[in-house]
Formats: C-alpha cells, structure tokens, sequence
C-alpha cells in the first residue's frame, strides 16, 4: 500500500511539473514567433546584400568560370 502511495505522489508531482513546462512553453511561443520573423527578415536582408552588383564590389561575384570561353564549364577549364 505505501508503494503504490508513493508511486501515486510522484506521479501527481511528474504531472504537476509537465503542467508547469506546458504553461511555460506556451507562454513563450509569442517570443519564439516573434523571433522567427526577426530571422526571417535578417536572412532577407542578407539575400539582398550578397546579390550580385550589391555592395562592395570584389568580382567574385561576376566571375567566368568558363575560362578557355568554350561555353561550357568543364575539366578543359581548370587547364
């Protein structure tokens, strides 16, 4: 009797304390989505900046790789 009593206290205390986590988590889920368009808005803004003839301009982004300009890129181009 004592053994199922305790075993019935901590599961009353198991229950209490994923109650309390669920509250939690829901509690926080304006923060996370609010967090999701902060990224989503900073990964846009970064598409935008690496775009090619943005920013400053190294010419990585113009370069050919078709280097012997047979219109095709291949092994003849590393040659």
């Amino acid at each position: 009797m004592n053994a199922v009593s305790g075993q019935i206290s901590t599961t009353e205390t198991n229950i209490s304390s994923l109650s309390t986590e669920v509250a939690n988590l829901e509690a926080d889920i304006p923060n996370l989505e609010n967090q999701v368009v902060s990224t989503t808005n900073d990964l846009n803004a970064t598409i935008e900046d690496v775009k090619p003839g943005v920013g400053v301009d190294t010419g990585w982004e113009t370069v050919s790789l078709d280097v012997n300009q047979d219109g095709s890129i291949d092994a003849n181009d590393l040659l």
